[in-house]
């Protein structure tokens, strides 16, 4: 998975209202090895899901390290819904025009007392 090593601190907002809803997470990673510069990021989405089962939107990744200025990847999220698991698909576009595809399977669970 690679050779950093650090200690992160990371928040997460969601918000939601009717069909509508909005994420954002925010993390600042320390690095613990001088090989590697500290780094800010920040994952944003806002869309509608007009069903239980799908929903879409818009996304943005932003990265702030000292190696580049601001990196900004924008782009489209489209995901499915069955039961407690979600398959989000999301298409970014990064600084050079370059596609790239991020699929993901989330499996959302509560713990009962």
């Amino acid at each position: 998975f690679g050779d950093f090593e650090g200690i992160t601190v990371a928040a997460n907002y969601t918000y939601e209202r009717g069909f509508f809803f909005f994420n954002s997470q925010s993390q600042y990673t320390f690095s613990t090895n001088s090989t590697y510069q500290n780094f800010f990021f920040n994952w944003s989405e806002i869309g509608i899901q007009p069903k239980n089962w799908i929903f879409g939107g818009l996304s943005v990744q932003y990265i702030k390290e000292q190696s580049y200025k601001n990196r900004v990847d924008p782009g489209i999220v489209i995901g499915f819904n069955w039961k407690t698991v979600s398959f989000p698909m999301y298409v970014f576009k990064n600084p050079n025009n370059e596609y790239f595809c991020i699929l993901g399977l989330i499996w959302e669970w509560q713990h009962r007392k």
